[in-house]
């Protein structure tokens, strides 16, 4: 979930997310977006009439502007997997 820039949107590292593709993102949007061959990162949807931006929750990440004519994938984020960390010897009941 791309490191700890999502972390104020309540997405933390190791975290999977889930994407439906028959939903159509709107500005505003937490989505994946993949685009000129980069790796697929989680960013929040910002549509402009000239172009799209992808704002990160975290302050501390600048938006990442793509220019108009940018072919670029954006894919729904409808849900979060949090995995829970297990102590070392604990024994589940069966």
């Amino acid at each position: 979930a791309d490191g700890w820039s999502m972390i104020n949107a309540g997405i933390c590292d190791g975290d999977i997310l889930v994407v439906d593709r028959s939903v159509r993102p709107l500005s505003g949007d937490l989505v994946i977006a993949v685009w000129d061959g980069n790796q697929p990162t989680c960013k929040v949807l910002k549509t402009f009439e000239q172009h799209i931006e992808l704002d990160s929750a975290n302050p501390d990440f600048p938006p990442i502007t793509l220019p108009p004519g940018t072919e670029v994938e954006v894919f729904a984020v409808v849900g979060v997997v949090r995995q829970i960390q297990r102590r070392r010897g604990h024994v589940r009941a069966r």
